[in-house]
């Protein structure tokens, strides 16, 4: 099978924190990449729903108290 390499650039918190998440359940981030990305060509759409959020949605994506309870959660 030929492979390709894929560069691209991302927080590097959220990266931390996805690779400590992905290493727990035995899979590197290049394993998800290409999960996510076999997903997209059987399902012939992106896999996840992905919306535009609402103020609702966003003020609660920036309470820096929800951050800290995720945060101790993990």
């Amino acid at each position: 099978m030929k492979t390709e390499v894929l560069k691209t650039n991302i927080d590097s918190n959220i990266k931390y924190q996805a690779d400590k998440i992905l290493s727990d359940i035995g899979i590197t981030s290049s394993d998800a990449i290409s999960i996510l990305f076999k997903q997209i060509a059987l399902q012939r759409s992106f896999p996840i729903e992905l919306c535009i959020p609402n103020k609702i949605t966003i003020d609660a994506m920036n309470d820096k108290n929800l951050e800290q309870i995720s945060d101790i959660s993990a």
